[in-house]
């Protein structure tokens, strides 16, 4: 069996391994990315500071990047921060926009924008 439909078998989805075991619809990702970003009517459940905090990619040297990093380096086309891959958008007003959002095995999918305080997810 290739790599992602081994996640699917049964008695994989029963080992509940914790990196792989997210079973989804895209629109509860982006519910769930949303509450963790957007002001809702109530707080976010993180803070801007924990936002940057989860972009922050290591730099190989013990400390932590500029959010690119070595990744910007090799030429990756996201960088991975502390637990979050990260994209960095370029809006129409020619601001920078950058997101949080891990990408899942299979094609799954979420980009959270906090400056806009946007959540789009694909499964």
């Amino acid at each position: 069996r290739d790599g992602i439909t081994v996640f699917n078998m049964r008695k994989v989805r029963a080992a509940r391994l914790p990196s792989v075991n997210g079973h989804a619809s895209a629109a509860a990702l982006a519910a769930v990315f949303d509450a963790a970003i957007a002001d809702g009517g109530s707080a976010p459940l993180l803070t801007s500071d924990m936002v940057d905090a989860a972009r922050c990619v290591p730099d190989g040297t013990g400390g932590g990047g500029d959010g690119m990093g070595q990744a910007a380096l090799r030429g990756d086309a996201a960088a991975f921060g502390l637990g979050f891959s990260t994209h960095e958008f370029m809006l129409p007003d020619v601001t920078a926009a950058r997101s949080i959002g891990p990408a899942g095995v299979g094609g799954s999918v979420v980009v959270a924008l906090p400056k806009l305080g946007l959540t789009v997810a694909f499964v």
